[in-house]
């Protein structure tokens, strides 16, 4: 089997690493937000809704998952643009640029 790499100057070469450094660390970042958004909910979920306390805690949970969510929404958006660019300097590397 042939393998190919992609003919790429240092700069791009360190460009691109880092590119995929920080793609994996968005992806790690909108895991463990959703895994905390669903234990806060899990948490509030169990809570005795007799006190005003916990009547709060619930109203604040429930938002606090809401902006989560929405911060998800983002790091996902970052994860397509920054893709995107990785792509594009793959494809000027190949002569192939847009």
């Amino acid at each position: 089997m042939v393998r190919m790499t992609i003919p790429v100057t240092a700069d791009a070469a360190r460009a691109l690493d880092a590119l995929a450094a920080i793609d994996r660390q968005l992806g790690d970042a909108t895991s463990q937000l959703t895994d905390v958004a669903a234990r806060a909910v899990g948490i509030a979920r169990q809570t005795d809704w007799r006190t005003g306390s916990a009547r709060r805690f619930h109203a604040q949970a429930d938002d606090w998952s809401r902006d989560v969510a929405a911060l998800v929404g983002t790091l996902d958006q970052a994860r397509t643009e920054l893709q995107t660019v990785r792509h594009g300097l793959q494809l000027n590397a190949w002569g192939w640029g847009l």
